[in-house]
């Protein structure tokens, strides 16, 4: 009877003495112990009831009862040891292709942002996957050429005499599409005519061919857009009357003057029909005068949606592509783009300058998801919107109890303390509706949604920490 718990076989009201009974019992007893233990495991955040409580953290814990069913006054002790198994965070980053999307649990994300969702792990618990997704956008490149009609070009494998858009398709240097898109023009042979008047035993000549005798005469030249030139040519005979002309043109302008197309200056003579009939030399004293040097002066390379100042010198007067008149312009292109200007001088001449302006980056929205206005670092005080090229948004942020604590409709640009590109609104400095009250240290819920600049809509949803 001395042992321990279960191990004295007591038998409750049984009495086996195995013969006679000369004593009794003895006056003294002694309580008996029983121990029973169980392994138990629970997710952070989760508790369970042992112990008397309700417990949260690893450990053992004892509930003690008194029990008649095995022994009389026995104590039970069950012991219960409990395991917590963490919380488990993932970060990825993962970059795709503009049309790619990607699938975490049950959501499918396809635009830039990071992404938070919660997925069950192997022991039944949350496992917090933050996903840093990155969208490459596919690379459109357009040209257009020209080739003459009756020639051909080789684009995307084949060879195209028509006019028409063409599409050829690689990989560009990101892993994503490079889409090459052609504008094909085919230029048409330019004709006129032209009537010559020249003395008798004089010639003219249009081209290659000299002619001495009154007719109608064809040639086919190059032109200034490099295709056949179909000339007419009417030769009169007409008598000897020499006149002086001087005229004045643009480099780059021709005239037909010295039986020919003329571009430099020097004497020149054409044999006309007089009012008499009889042969008249015209001399013509032709000036070519310089075109400007037209020059487009500014930055070449810019970052997405960021104003850069263009400038045209060299002339007086000033036609852009973008249909200004001005000498400078201001520009804030999305993607790379071409720009020239007409430049146009006191003689009437024009030249020409054409400007590549290189566009960098791409258009994004960023929302951190910690800030504290305590924070030594100016940018990090407020929960301030980054990005670029944004037209409009809207910024809500709810308590955990749904209220709505914060919110902005304010698309103001401007830089960073640190002097980069860019930031908008005012920023929430963590107090109630920005008005002085401040907040306590928690989770946030936010909703942020706007449109970029070439009407493409983003959207974001997700938790901020107020620290």
């Amino acid at each position: 009877p001395n042992t321990l718990g279960t191990g004295c076989n007591y038998v409750n009201q049984g009495i086996s003495l195995s013969g006679t009974a000369r004593k009794g019992f003895p006056t003294f007893w002694k309580r008996q112990y029983i121990q029973f233990t169980n392994d138990t495991s629970i997710c952070q955040g989760d508790s369970v009831y042992v112990g008397g409580t309700y417990q949260t953290s690893t450990g053992s814990y004892n509930d003690t009862t008194f029990t008649s069913n095995v022994c009389d006054s026995c104590i039970v002790i069950h012991t219960t040891n409990l395991t917590v198994a963490p919380m488990i965070q993932v970060n990825q980053g993962v970059t795709l292709c503009e049309g790619e999307s990607i699938t975490v649990g049950t959501n499918t994300y396809d635009s830039t942002g990071v992404y938070t969702d919660t997925i069950i792990n192997l022991n039944d618990c949350d496992t917090v996957l933050t996903t840093i997704l990155t969208i490459n956008p596919n690379i459109i490149t357009t040209i257009s050429t020209e080739i003459c009609s009756g020639d051909s070009i080789l684009i995307g494998g084949n060879y195209q005499s028509s006019s028409g858009t063409f599409y050829d398709s690689s990989m560009a240097s990101n892993g994503c599409d490079s889409i090459l898109i052609t504008n094909l023009t085919v230029l048409t042979s330019s004709s006129f005519s032209q009537n010559i008047s020249i003395c008798n035993g004089e010639s003219y000549s249009v081209g290659t061919n000299t002619y001495t005798s009154a007719g109608t005469y064809i040639d086919s030249l190059v032109s200034t857009n490099t295709c056949d030139s179909i000339i007419t040519t009417t030769i009169s005979l007409l008598p000897d009357i020499t006149t002086t002309q001087n005229i004045d043109i643009c480099e780059g302008d021709t005239i037909i003057v010295g039986g020919g197309i003329q571009t430099l200056s020097g004497m020149y003579y054409d044999t006309l029909t007089a009012s008499n009939g009889c042969d008249s030399i015209v001399i013509t004293n032709l000036t070519v005068i310089p075109k400007p040097t037209v020059v487009i002066s500014g930055n070449s390379t810019v970052s997405m949606c960021q104003e850069v100042v263009l400038t045209a010198s060299g002339a007086m007067s000033y036609s852009w592509n973008t249909g200004a008149t001005s000498t400078s312009i201001t520009e804030s292109p999305n993607t790379t783009s071409q720009y020239s200007v007409i430049g146009t001088d006191a003689n009437g001449c024009v030249g020409i300058d054409v400007f590549d302006l290189d566009v960098t980056g791409e258009a994004y929205v960023y929302l951190p998801n910690i800030f504290s206005p305590s924070s030594s670092q100016l940018d990090n005080k407020k929960l301030r919107i980054f990005g670029t090229c944004i037209d409009s948004l809207q910024l809500t942020i709810y308590d955990r109890w749904g209220e709505l604590v914060y919110e902005s409709k304010d698309a103001t640009q401007e830089e960073t303390n640190d002097g980069d590109c860019c930031v908008f609104g005012k920023g929430w400095n963590g107090t109630l509706n920005n008005k002085g009250k401040p907040l306590n240290t928690s989770s946030f819920a936010y909703i942020l949604q706007g449109t970029y600049r070439n009407g493409e809509g983003f959207y974001e949803s997700g938790n901020i920490i107020l620290k």
